[in-house]
Parts: C-alpha cells; structure tokens; sequence
C-alpha cells in the first residue's frame, strides 16, 4: 500500500497549472478541500456507525510544500481527539485502505469498478462524486499521487481523467432516487408453472404491509475456517434492490450485500464474523454502551465456535 494519511500524501499537479513549479493559492485550496470531502464521505460510508466517531479525527493539514516543484504533502492531522473505545487508529487504518482503493481505481481509470466497491446506491453517489471533484481539482491539469526518493518524486498512482458522462451513470440523480423511493419489495405467494422450456410466474397473494419481510434465519454461520454454532436462528430480514441482494440484521447492525444470495450470504457472514472477534477484543470500558450490549448479545447466539 502506497498511500499513508498518517505519514502524509504527496499530490503532483502538472500540466498548465504547475508547469511554472508553483500552484496557485485558489488551486490549493481546491485540491485541500476536494481531498478532505473525499475523505470525510469515507468516514460517513466505509467506519462502523456504532463506533464513537469524532470528524475532527480525519481533518487533513498542509504539511509541506517542496521547493521547486507543484508538490503539496497533506497529512491527518496530528490534533487527535480521543473517542471512547479508543479506535482512532483502526478507523484511520480504514481510511487509509479506503483511499488506496479509490486511487488504484483511478490509477487505472476504469472508474466503473466504483460500482463494484459501493453497491449500495447512496454510498456510491457520494464517492463517486468526491473522487470526481477531487479528479477535477484543477481543471484539466493532471494529478499525480508521489512519492520522494533521494530528492526525486516517483509516480505512485495516476489520477486518470474521470469523465462526466462515467460519473453521471455511477451517481443516482435526484430523479432516479425519487423513483427508487416510491418503489417498493412486496413479499407474496407465486404460483410457478413450467411447460418445456418455458416458465411462467402468476402471483397468487400479495402482502404490502410494510410489517411483513422476507426472512433469512441460520442456525450456523460459516465464514472461512470459522464456524459459528448459534443458541436460536439468527433472525434477518432479506430484500433484492436493483441488481443486488442485501441480508441484514439490525441488533447487530450489520449488512450483507451481493450480485446474488450465496454473495450476500457470504458477505454478511463475513461481517458477523469481524464484529465477534473485534468486539470480544475490546473489555467493556473501552467500548460504548451499544456495542457492549451487542457484544453480549452475540456471547449469549453463539453457543460454540469451530
């Protein structure tokens, strides 16, 4: 991993704008303030929202500016505020690994694998337009995230052209979102007739109350090498929005997404098994009252672990 907040990351701006070794003041400013929105939308998106989480944590400063060149370093801010469960460090790693992400993405320039990173719809919108505007910092001008070696930058990542009409078909519009909200996932009975080849469905009973969902209910769950055999049927409501299916549990808050059921299904094993093994590592006056209560919660499911 090239890229470390922590440390600082150094941002190469060519082309007309830094062809003099020089940037101008409302170009920094822009490319400060479109980093720090890329970030703080990470921060909203990617922590756990259970987490005590301080914004100020992940403010960035000007760090340094190499003579002779168009090279800004921003770094986190070293003005940390201390959040209970103290987790600032893993939530920065996070960060850290999120930005990464983003900018082998844009180091490649196939910016449609955003898609794949953010399946839900409102979390890509707001990446996606960060990573845009941050693309877009100063104007046409080039960017480059850089390393410094005996004095010399080294590329690390390109900042590929991220282009508004890729951009507009990553982001839901006002539109889209207007139409998402009025739809609806009504649950029912359907009567399955198949003759030769060809299916036919007809719903015989539909539920729209809202109160009824789909249910996904294991008694054990599976991740890697680690089984967990549970007391009772961990009870999750199931859904298909768009293209993907979504798995979720809301004691525990988490969320299992994927192109089909096995990929939620895994997806939300993996995230059952994280909060276990982090939470159980955690003593309980390091953490805030819900999480003790869902650490409890998942001591007295699980009756043995394999």
């Amino acid at each position: 991993m090239a890229i470390n907040l922590q440390q600082g990351i150094l941002i190469e701006v060519g082309g007309e704008i830094g062809k003099f070794e020089t940037i101008p003041l409302e170009n920094l400013i822009s490319l400060g303030q479109n980093l720090q929105n890329l970030i703080n939308s990470i921060v909203h998106f990617d922590l756990e929202s259970e987490e005590t989480i301080d914004l100020q944590n992940f403010r960035i400063e000007l760090a340094d500016f190499f003579h002779n060149s168009a090279v800004p370093a921003f770094i986190l801010t070293p003005r940390i505020q201390h959040t209970i469960g103290g987790t600032v460090d893993h939530q920065r790693e996070i960060v850290n690994e999120k930005i990464d992400a983003l900018f082998t993405i844009s180091n490649k320039g196939d910016y449609h694998q955003l898609s794949e990173l953010y399946k839900l719809p409102q979390p890509r919108s707001a990446i996606v337009t960060a990573l845009y505007d941050f693309t877009h910092s100063c104007g046409t001008s080039p960017l480059k995230i850089v390393s410094r070696s005996n004095g010399n930058f080294e590329e690390e990542y390109k900042i590929s052209k991220f282009k508004k009409e890729v951009r507009n078909k990553l982001v839901i519009s006002p539109k889209d979102e207007s139409e998402l909200q009025n739809s609806e996932v009504v649950p029912g009975l359907v009567r399955l007739t198949t003759i030769g080849k060809k299916i036919s469905f007809r719903t015989i009973e539909a539920y729209p109350n809202k109160k009824v969902l789909l249910s996904f209910a294991p008694e054990v769950i599976i991740y890697k090498e680690h089984v967990y055999h549970l007391r009772n049927p961990l009870s999750c409501t199931f859904e298909k929005v768009e293209n993907f299916y979504s798995v979720k549990n809301d004691i525990l808050g988490i969320i299992g997404v994927g192109d089909t059921e096995d990929e939620a299904e895994e997806n939300f094993s993996e995230e059952f098994d994280f909060i276990y093994n982090r939470y159980n590592d955690l003593s309980d006056n390091e953490i805030t009252e819900r999480i003790r209560f869902i650490k409890s919660f998942l001591n007295y499911m699980v009756l043995h672990k394999d």
